[in-house]
């Protein structure tokens, strides 16, 4: 129950932070909008796919993927920075030319490599922190349920006795309840074999779990504040991109960066 409320909050703040990112980019680059919806929509998707430990997802390569196809879009608005009229879209093949030199022109900095650096830490942290979870609650499950078989002939006795003596002088077992202290002390005497092999460990165990939540999830570091602040990340990125928009143009337009990656003819096409 505690997991799925954990991973219920982490789910919602992935929302928020998606229609904060979409918002951000609705008001503050308006331009780019429509183009960059799709991709900030998968993106998300991708990240919450690998929270429900989607052996699939590669959440370096996601978030890589999002901006290399976030690239041709920002590109296009940084070098019209000027112009209040944008129409349209690069080629197709323009724009897979433009997703091929992403490595080499690091359109938007360092943004993308903090952001795969935080996620990838934050959100696996997160996902260890459930599986302890779900294997702890796993072993309590299973030690809730003790087998007869592993009890000693006076401890069946006792909780025998504690269970019937009621019914056997004639008293109702619904109106007539065991007292505190007896419940307690058959209790104890018969797990007691158990308690003093369990105890140490799964203190440890309680504990790791402990530490595991407040350093994957409650952290500045954590996966709460990561996600929270990834359209901050998401806006540092395509800012990055405008302010070096002119020399963006410039690698971009050169005819040896552009014979280099097998974009030149695409580049004139697009002139």
């Amino acid at each position: 129950m505690f997991l799925q409320t954990i991973l219920d909050h982490i789910v919602e703040l992935t929302i928020q932070s998606e229609n904060k990112t979409l918002n951000l980019f609705s008001q503050v680059y308006r331009r780019m909008s429509p183009l960059s919806r799709q991709p900030i929509v998968q993106f998300y998707s991708e990240i919450r796919n690998f929270l429900s430990s989607h052996p699939d997802v590669n959440m370096e390569a996601a978030v890589m993927h999002f901006f290399r196809e976030l690239f041709p879009v920002a590109y296009l608005h940084a070098v019209n920075s000027g112009s209040d009229n944008i129409k349209g879209d690069f080629h197709d093949d323009y724009k897979n030319c433009l997703m091929h030199t992403f490595e080499d022109l690091q359109p938007f900095g360092n943004t993308p490599n903090v952001v795969v650096s935080n996620l990838v830490q934050s959100v696996g942290a997160a996902t260890v922190f459930m599986t302890a979870l779900d294997r702890g609650a796993d072993i309590l499950a299973s030690a809730e349920e003790v087998d007869s078989d592993y009890l000693t002939i006076k401890c069946r006795n006792h909780l025998t006795k504690m269970h019937y003596c009621a019914g056997c002088n004639g008293m109702s077992k619904h109106k007539v309840k065991t007292c505190y202290g007896y419940c307690t002390n058959v209790m104890r005497g018969c797990l007691a074999q158990y308690v003093g092999v369990l105890d140490n460990p799964w203190s440890n165990v309680a504990e790791f779990i402990e530490s595991l939540y407040h350093n994957s999830v409650k952290t500045d570091k954590g996966v709460e504040e990561v996600i929270r602040t990834l359209d901050v990340k998401l806006s540092e990125a395509i800012m990055h991109a405008m302010e070096n928009g002119p020399e963006l143009e410039k690698k971009v337009g050169a005819d040896i960066f552009l014979t280099k990656n097998f974009c030149y003819f695409e580049w004139l096409r697009q002139q």
